[in-house]
C-alpha cells in the first residue's frame, strides 16, 4: 500500500469521513474506491439499480479515470 492508503483505509473502513491531499500518483483513488467497495460489498440488501456510493469529481475526465478504476477493482 502507499503511505496515503495506508493512513486513509482504516479510517474510512470504521466509518470516518477522511480528507487526503497527496501528489498525483500516490494511490488516493484506490484509498477511497477499496474502502467504498468493501462497505458496498457487505450490505445485507444490494440492489443494481440504486445507487450505492456517489463520487464527485472536478472534472470529466478525472471522474473517467475513476470510473475505470472501480471497473477494475470489481
Amino acid at each position: 500500500m502507499t503511505n496515503v492508503q495506508n493512513k486513509s483505509l482504516p479510517i474510512i473502513l470504521n466509518g470516518s469521513d477522511c480528507l487526503a491531499k497527496a501528489k498525483t500518483g500516490t494511490g488516493k483513488t484506490l484509498g477511497f474506491l477499496i474502502p467504498t467497495i468493501e462497505i458496498i460489498s457487505k450490505l445485507k440488501v444490494f440492489h443494481a439499480d440504486q445507487i450505492s456510493s456517489l463520487i464527485i469529481s472536478p472534472t470529466r475526465e478525472l471522474a473517467l479515470q475513476i470510473a475505470k478504476e472501480a471497473e477494475h477493482l470489481t
